[in-house]
């Protein structure tokens, strides 16, 4: 999960800065993904912004892409990302979020990394829209669940796949929170421990409400079902 950056008022005044910031590529062109694309079709999901030229010189992007379709093809991962992702929109929207984009699986291509340039990245939304309720004493930590839900979620709720993935959401979190006190006068040291105590906080207030309320994961895993063509174009057909 990845938030954009937009600025935001404390209720204090503060001001805040939060982030709302998958084979041999010649010889199996026809090689099927999944169960209804080739290899050449989904090229154009994940590489479609990389040139054939590099993609045909560089065997660092296939190497990436191999990778990226290992992970795809494991049983139950596509439906573990996309219970992830619910589990973040639901309490995005929760905090404040609207709008959300929904991004596929990407193999980045970093042209200033010339040690690592292709860097492979599961699907994933983005929150085009945070209009937080500033006068709620809480909201920041509603912020925190938004970002800690993914991995609750994903590990809670059923999958065929073991998948936590919020590898990348802690650290998001950690830049959030860190955001939310820039302009505070409080020491670097308690801000940190403030976003340690507020991510734990989130993490077993969700764990929580999703083994209080079967509805609560119904809606969630109703909500992946909905997401899941949006994130893995080509499942729609399935």
């Amino acid at each position: 999960m990845d938030m954009r950056f937009q600025q935001l008022s404390s209720p204090a005044g503060v001001m805040s800065r939060i982030p709302l910031a998958a084979l041999d590529y010649h010889r199996n062109r026809d090689r099927k993904v999944g169960r209804g694309m080739n290899l050449a079709e989904f090229d154009k999901i994940v590489g479609g912004h990389i040139s054939d030229t590099v993609k045909e010189t560089d065997s660092r992007y296939e190497a990436e892409r191999k990778l990226l379709l290992k992970e795809l093809s494991e049983e139950g991962f596509m439906d573990a990302v996309a219970i992830h992702e619910a589990g973040h929109a639901h309490y995005y929207t929760e905090a404040g979020g609207s709008e959300f984009q929904f991004f596929p699986p990407i193999i980045l291509f970093r042209r200033d990394n010339t040690r690592k340039p292709f860097k492979k990245q599961t699907a994933c939304i983005k929150v085009g829209k945070f209009s937080p309720n500033q006068a709620d004493p809480i909201w920041l930590l509603k912020v925190a669940k938004g970002y800690a839900a993914g991995g609750e979620c994903s590990i809670r709720l059923p999958a065929l796949c073991r998948y936590r993935g919020d590898t990348t959401d802690r650290p998001l979190w950690d830049e959030a929170c860190r955001a939310a006190y820039r302009e505070s006068s409080l020491p670097t040291t308690q801000i940190n421990a403030l976003a340690e105590s507020m991510w734990k906080d989130a993490q077993k207030k969700v764990r929580a409400e999703l083994i209080a309320s079967d509805a609560l994961q119904a809606q969630i895993i109703n909500r992946a079902k909905e997401i899941k063509v949006q994130l893995f174009p080509w499942t729609a057909s399935r």
